[in-house]
């Protein structure tokens, strides 16, 4: 089986879910990078609102994240991530949607990467009042719903975990939100057993 090709950069957080999901499975993969700038035709080609990742696949482009996850867990082999239980998977659906609507609004748009950005000027960078007020909240709702844990998966990571997995391990590593985390014990927990997983090896940098 020759090697998934993902089109993306290695520090986009939905880009780092794929990679998981890919090394979970234990499938061979390849990052390239974007064909051009984001939102120039060569990229648009491959996804046409100019977005991160895509799997070049036989048949055509494959792009958004979930749709990606969703192909990876049911036409690959290696281990399922998906619940068969439907109310499991449906919980899974749940929070997949939770993540990418709210979680990664607050912690990724709204704070990394204007942190992201602004560290690679040289200058500083102050969060939002209302971004680290509404992160506050979805770490206390995920604080909760890994009450069962290591994973939202229980003791193994399911898709949802893959999307999750990337959004905290930035947290850890910016002083800003950092404390915010450290003071839920589930999410500590859930970052030390992600990066006791050999596949987080080589994509998420480990906080110091």
């Amino acid at each position: 089986m020759d090697p998934i090709r993902i089109v993306g950069v290695n520090f986009s957080n939905f880009v780092q879910s794929v990679l998981l999901a890919l090394k979970e499975k234990g499938v061979a993969h390849e990052l390239v990078p974007p064909p051009s700038a984001l939102k120039e035709p060569a990229h648009l080609a491959l996804h046409p609102w100019g977005k991160i990742p895509v799997a070049l696949l036989p048949s055509g482009p494959l792009y958004e994240t979930t749709a990606i996850l969703r192909w990876i867990d049911a036409a690959l082999p290696g281990r399922v991530m998906t619940p068969s239980d439907p109310l499991a998977a449906a919980r899974m659906d749940q929070w997949m949607s939770a993540i990418i609507c709210y979680l990664d609004v607050h912690a990724i748009r709204q704070i990394g990467s204007p942190f992201f950005f602004a560290t690679r000027r040289g200058e500083a960078f102050e969060p939002p009042a209302a971004a680290m007020e509404a992160l506050a909240l979805d770490l206390t709702v995920f604080e909760v719903a890994l009450g069962n844990g290591p994973f939202l998966g229980g003791e193994a990571p399911n898709l949802a975990d893959c999307l999750l997995a990337p959004i905290v391990n930035a947290l850890a590593l910016m002083p800003q939100t950092r404390p915010l985390l450290y003071l839920r014990p589930a999410l500590t927990g859930f970052l030390a057993a992600v990066h006791a997983r050999p596949a987080t090896t080589g994509i998420l940098r480990k906080p110091a």
